[in-house]
């Protein structure tokens, strides 16, 4: 074993020790301390061989030097050597008369002297494979990590292919889309599909909790939404809660899994609304002749209480309006902790300035100004379905697994590229 290289198995090779003499006086004890420790059966597991200054061409894990390499009469090649290996930290042991700190007392007898020099091998000996161990740990634990990393990007690659891909658009109305996850993976969820001719269904939800558990909970809520809403006749809003807080607390029998949602079932006909929430941050509606209104949670949250029956609102958009469903992480994005209670007022003061993709680029620039989950951002996610008149109504196409028609889709970690 050299030391200073990477180690990544816990195999320890003996260290190589190089015996030299200060100067010519002192090659008669070297040889012989040389001898007695690379002996078979001797007391050193170290491999050990006698060499001149001037040809010690190998570098070894740890030098033995008999004689006082600072006398005068030492080997210049000696001293040369020293400073060589010196400058990569290689363990040097010198025997000279008087002893003291690392040096071993030439004046011991000569079985002193090779315990003495045995103790010292045997405790680098211990000393490298306690580094070789703690390499390999390290080692290991790095491949574990860079595993992590790679099923994680995997995960969030294969979470945005269940995304819409194309979001629901016609003459009546249209809609944009903005989700972020806080890392690689998100727990919020959300949909937008034409039902039929005159219906389209606004489903969103954020699952309690954050990472791989959140994202995989999210995705089987939405699952769930498909077989609740692809069953003949559009279901009314507060069915489809119903239906979804049923099948989480089928499956949530041994684990506690809940989350927040909101589902909102439009006519494009009538412009009639109806909204239903499970403990989600309030709907709201932005009046294109001016002001706003909000529609809060009719329910409490899908997974906790078994037959949770959920109530309904019920509104007519008109020409011009604007449906925004969002999820907490806007409260993060806008306040961070310094307006827990009004960070809804700011959302819609930014909304009625700006339009969708204006909203949007906004709330993207402020994730990343502010560091994005370094500095504890939560999953963001805001619909924006502007109702009325649409001058064209091609289908939206989803950009990097988050759908948009205004606002630039973004679907890796805050804070990240």
């Amino acid at each position: 074993m050299q030391f200073g290289k990477e180690e990544t198995t816990s195999a320890v090779d003996p260290p190589q020790v190089v015996v030299m003499a200060a100067s010519r006086a002192f090659r008669q004890l070297a040889l012989e301390l040389a001898e007695d420790l690379a002996r078979p059966g001797g007391p050193s597991r170290c491999r050990v061989r006698l060499a001149l200054p001037e040809n010690s061409e190998a570098r070894p894990d740890a030098l033995i030097v008999v004689g006082d390499p600072l006398d005068g009469a030492a080997d210049l090649a000696l001293v040369a050597a020293i400073e060589d290996l010196e400058a990569d930290a290689v363990p040097i042991v010198c025997l000279r008369s008087g002893g003291g700190g690392r040096f071993l007392d030439l004046d011991m007898p000569r079985s002193a002297r090779v315990a003495a020099a045995t103790c010292l091998l045997e405790t680098m000996w211990r000393s490298a494979e306690r580094l070789v161990e703690t390499r390999g740990r390290e080692h290991r634990a790095l491949e574990a990590l860079r595993r992590h990393e790679f099923e994680l990007q995997e995960a969030a690659s294969l979470q945005r292919e269940f995304l819409p891909r194309h979001l629901a658009a016609g003459d009546r109305f249209e809609c944009s889309v903005l989700w972020r996850p806080s890392k690689h993976v998100s727990g919020d969820i959300y949909d937008v599909v034409r039902l039929d001719r005159r219906h389209v269904g606004v489903f969103i939800a954020d699952a309690v909790g954050h990472g791989m558990p959140a994202a995989i909970l999210a995705m089987g809520l939405l699952r769930r939404l498909n077989l609740a809403t692809l069953e003949g006749t559009p279901m009314r809003p507060a069915e489809v809660l119903g239906h979804l807080n049923a099948a989480l607390l089928q499956r949530s029998a041994d684990a506690t899994w809940f989350a927040t949602a909101a589902y909102a079932l439009l006519d494009l006909e009538t412009g009639r609304l109806r909204a239903a929430s499970a403990g989600h941050p309030p709907v709201v509606v932005l009046r294109g002749a001016g002001g706003c209104e909000r529609i809060n949670a009719t329910g409490g949250l899908l997974g906790i209480f078994e037959g949770e029956r959920y109530g309904e609102h019920e509104i007519e958009l008109r020409d011009g309006d604007r449906l925004l469903l969002h999820t907490d992480g806007i409260e993060t994005v806008l306040c961070a902790g310094e307006c827990p209670d009004g960070y809804l007022d700011r959302l819609i003061s930014l909304a009625e300035d700006r339009d969708p993709h204006a909203l949007g680029a906004d709330l993207i620039a402020r994730i990343e100004d502010s560091g994005g989950c370094a500095a504890g951002l939560d999953d963001v996610t805001l619909i924006d379905l502007g109702f009325g008149p649409i001058a064209s109504h091609e289908e939206a196409t989803a950009s990097g697994g988050v759908a948009s028609r205004h606002v630039r889709g973004v679907g890796s970690p805050a804070g990240g590229s």
